[in-house]
């Protein structure tokens, strides 16, 4: 059970963090509709692969819901998963717990967004349709608020709901952004020579990061000061040991962000064509691969209790 929870909870967060970021992605960073050049390849199919990606992130996100619920259900009947299918047990949980109606709630969050993309609302360029998919995606996002540790801690709740809800906000603009950006980056590779309009979507990803950079620490500190009583406990609990390897790789994703605003950017200011568009695409998927190793300890996370007894 407790695999099927890690998975689901690793599967939920990370497919909610992208369809948020490839949607904030497209709308404010590539501001589509007013950046898209007419002559150049790449608009199409960049749009091509992310509406694919949305529609399977999308399926994603309701398969490891289900299976969210499904293992929470098991656990609070202290069943087996096979027990777990009862439809008085999941009916229970559904109608009697707290999880259950935050679950009812995102459902109905989930038909709305399903159903933007159903009629192609979400597609349409900057239109009233992709923003309102976009604010429907950050409440799917930022009510998984609620199914955390925060929100069974008693002292200082909300501030500590506040500031969880905030360092998945943050995070849906840097580290997930980076998967939207190699997508980006390989559409405009396979359309041929790139032209000046790539660097300024460059260069507001580029200042993007280092913004969220900073409050993804001031965020993650202030998070970490509600769960830890002493230095020690980062290291003697299996809670502090996980934070600290989610840290250790985030501090390796900033390094290999500094390098690629050092490195490449200048060398593609000069030259939006030069070879190193192709290596800077290289560097961003090894950036993303990491950035999933971290949605996957946070999932891990989630289902390993904090030092502090009651959070």
């Amino acid at each position: 059970m407790i695999v099927l929870l890690v998975l689901a909870r690793t599967l939920h967060i990370g497919s909610a963090l992208l369809l948020t970021s490839l949607l904030f992605f497209r709308l404010v960073v590539l501001r589509e509709g007013r950046t898209e050049p007419e002559k150049a390849g790449w608009p199409i199919a960049f749009n091509r692969q992310l509406q694919r990606g949305l529609g399977g992130l999308f399926l994603l996100h309701l398969l490891s819901g289900a299976a969210w619920f499904w293992a929470v259900t098991a656990g609070m009947n202290d069943s087996s998963l096979r027990e777990a299918l009862d439809p008085a047990q999941l009916g229970t949980v559904l109608l009697q717990t707290q999880f259950g109606w935050l679950w009812s709630w995102r459902a109905g969050l989930a038909l709305v967004f399903g159903a933007l993309l159903l009629t192609g609302s979400a597609a349409r360029g900057r239109s009233a349709g992709s923003w309102l998919a976009l604010g429907v995606s950050g409440l799917l996002l930022g009510s998984l608020t609620w199914a955390g540790h925060a929100a069974a801690g008693t002292e200082h709740r909300i501030a500590h709901l506040g500031i969880d809800l905030a360092h998945l906000a943050i995070a849906a603009i840097w580290p997930m952004g980076l998967p939207p950006l190699a997508l980006f980056l390989r559409a405009v590779a396979r359309a041929g020579p790139a032209g000046p309009e790539v660097m300024p979507i460059l260069q507001r990803f580029s200042r993007l990061s280092l913004a969220c950079v900073i409050l993804l620490l001031a965020t993650g500190i202030a998070n970490a000061l509600f769960f830890f009583p002493s230095w020690s406990a980062l290291v003697t609990s299996t809670y502090g040991r996980l934070l600290l390897g989610k840290v250790a790789l985030f501090l390796v994703m900033v390094g290999l962000g500094a390098f690629n605003r050092f490195s490449f950017l200048p060398a593609l200011m000069g030259d939006p064509a030069s070879p190193a568009l192709v290596r800077l695409q290289r560097a961003v998927l090894l950036e993303s691969a990491i950035g999933l190793v971290v949605i996957s300890i946070v999932g891990m996370m989630g289902a390993t209790s904090p030092p502090v007894p009651g959070s």
